[in-house]
């Protein structure tokens, strides 16, 4: 739980040096600079994963896939929508997407349905509805 603590802190801290680097710069370089730079920070677990995620052709594939295409392109759709919104909305929005990828799993890859990923799934909308109606409270003092 610590660790899910770490890293969800970790995302408005992305997200604002993705929208500082991108003020004077190219997306495509503020990202790969926020991601090479992740990447360096989460090396020392890689390597103890390494020959599990490159043991196959398969799982080689995977991991490359995963990584050029899905991450490389949310990463630079969730930059060039920082360009555009505020770091908070940003950041709002962002954390939809652990209950969205979670009904999705359920419904389009018959993941189980369970008590756990249904309170997850709630906590997630409370969470996100409590940080809504905070800021739209606000605005109106």
């Amino acid at each position: 739980m610590v660790l899910a603590a770490v890293a969800g802190c970790g995302i408005p801290c992305q997200g604002f040096a993705m929208q500082q680097l991108s003020a004077d710069r190219p997306l495509v370089t503020a990202v790969a600079t926020v991601m090479a730079t992740g990447s360096v920070v989460m090396l020392p677990t890689a390597l103890g994963s390494w020959t599990d995620a490159f043991d196959s052709v398969e799982s080689t594939s995977t991991v490359l896939y995963l990584g050029l295409v899905t991450i490389t392109l949310a990463h630079s759709l969730w930059g060039a929508g920082l360009k555009r919104l505020s770091l908070s909305v940003a950041v709002v929005v962002g954390m939809l997407e652990p209950a969205v990828a979670s009904t999705l799993a359920m419904t389009v890859l018959s993941e189980p349905a369970t008590l756990a990923l249904f309170v997850g799934i709630l906590l997630v909308i409370a969470g996100v509805a409590v940080t809504s109606l905070s800021k739209t409270a606000a605005r109106r003092v």
